[in-house]
């Protein structure tokens, strides 16, 4: 969009709906909105979505409130964090999925197959592929 203030507030559901939030200050006043698609339109593009990886530092913060969880020490507030970063690791799975869902209906492969291929399941029984 070129608005880094609104990229940050633009969110897009799996069905395409697009959510808008705007700062108090916008409110009221006319916004221009350009619309452009976000899914990715290549096969390389798909695998880029179900290779990228959660960034080092979410995943390492993650681990480290999940280890605190099963020794049961987490505060208040680290409970509260962890939520947020489960939703945040639970939709980086939806994305790749979702990429690989593609994929899979792009190419006619079993969406097992690929999931294997490209390690998001270490393996599954014949049947399931």
């Amino acid at each position: 969009m070129g608005n880094a203030l609104l990229d940050k507030r633009v969110q897009v559901a799996s069905d395409g709906t697009v959510l808008l939030q705007l700062p108090i200050d916008l409110r009221g006043q006319e916004v221009e909105v350009h619309i452009r698609s976000l899914a990715p339109e290549t096969d390389a593009e798909l695998i880029a979505e179900i290779v990228r990886p959660l960034p080092a530092k979410t995943r390492k913060r993650y681990d480290a409130l999940m280890e605190k969880r099963r020794a049961e020490t987490l505060t208040s507030d680290e409970y509260d964090e962890l939520q947020t970063l489960t939703d945040t690791v639970e939709s980086d799975h939806l994305r790749r999925w979702e990429s690989l869902g593609a994929l899979s209906r792009r190419q006619g492969t079993p969406i097992g197959e690929l999931a294997v291929r490209f390690g998001l399941v270490v393996s599954l029984a014949s049947d399931d592929l």
